[in-house]
């Protein structure tokens, strides 16, 4: 017969009901937390680098750039063209589409990491990732390539 704590006996031994809650209590306790560790460490990486929100410094010969004189701007990127912006002119790349990116906003606004680029061939001043800005190093000293342009074709902002 058992005693009043004794839940089982197996294979000799006996376990009483406070052992078996506890085990109880620490599976659920084990069962509850991997699903909610895992979850949190999904979000993290999910959330990955942050976008850039500055901008390197300016490219003075890129002021002024629009769809008919876009210049070369990195030697080391030939794809890279000048654009000009409400705070300068910086060096993208050419062959990016001008579909996915939004119109800026009044007053050429975009939302933080992003660029108002104006008169670009698209034919409205869109936001550009200031990530494609960093795709485009200048030359030597910070100023423009000299070499002549190659067009990227329709649908891109160096058209």
């Amino acid at each position: 017969m058992q005693g009043e704590d004794e839940v089982s006996e197996t294979g000799g031994e006996s376990v009483d009901r406070r052992d078996a809650l506890k085990k109880l209590g620490v599976g659920v306790g084990v069962a509850w937390t991997a699903p909610v560790v895992t979850s949190f460490f999904s979000q993290a990486a999910a959330a990955g680098t942050p976008p850039p929100t500055t901008l390197p410094p300016e490219i003075k010969e890129c002021r002024g750039g629009t769809c008919d004189n876009f210049k070369e701007c990195s030697s080391s990127n030939p794809d890279c063209i000048c654009i000009d912006t409400p705070v300068g002119g910086y060096c993208v790349p050419g062959s990016t589409p001008c579909a996915g990116l939004e119109l800026c906003g009044p007053g050429d606004t975009c939302p933080p990491g992003y660029v108002c680029a104006r008169n670009t061939c698209c034919g409205n001043s869109l936001c550009a990732p200031i990530s494609l800005v960093e795709q485009c190093p200048p030359d030597e000293g910070g100023g423009a390539a000299k070499g002549a342009r190659v067009s990227t074709g329709a649908g891109t902002m160096g058209g």
